[in-house]
């Protein structure tokens, strides 16, 4: 049985969390500030945080790291879109899809699915 073995600091509530290499990614729900917070994924102390321009506004609902691409996509339910934020340099795209986007999933061969 699994059990609790650390907690985040408190704030906004999570809608989102993923993690790459030694970082945990998470994305809270109606946080208008645009960030990613960025933790140590052995000591959840608190390393920087990214910003994503435009994902502000209560639009933010998923997101999921990518270790081929180095990167993170985050779901926009918002805009309807998706937003890829590049975790070497933090530039930020976004393009549009034809549904609100929700949930985000990677399948094996690294294809994004929402």
């Amino acid at each position: 049985m699994g059990g609790v073995i650390q907690t985040l600091p408190e704030g906004e509530p999570v809608c989102g969390v993923t993690s790459l290499d030694n970082h945990l990614y998470l994305l809270r729900a109606n946080k208008s500030s645009e960030q990613i917070e960025v933790y140590d994924i052995d000591s959840y102390r608190l390393l920087h945080s990214l910003t994503v321009p435009g994902l502000g506004n209560k639009g933010a609902g998923d997101i999921v790291a990518c270790r081929r691409n180095r990167c993170a996509y985050i779901s926009d339910h918002m805009f309807n879109s998706i937003h890829r934020l590049a975790l070497s340099d933090a530039t930020v795209t976004h393009w549009p899809v034809n549904d609100e986007p929700a949930r985000l999933s990677l399948s094996h061969t690294h294809t994004m699915y929402s």
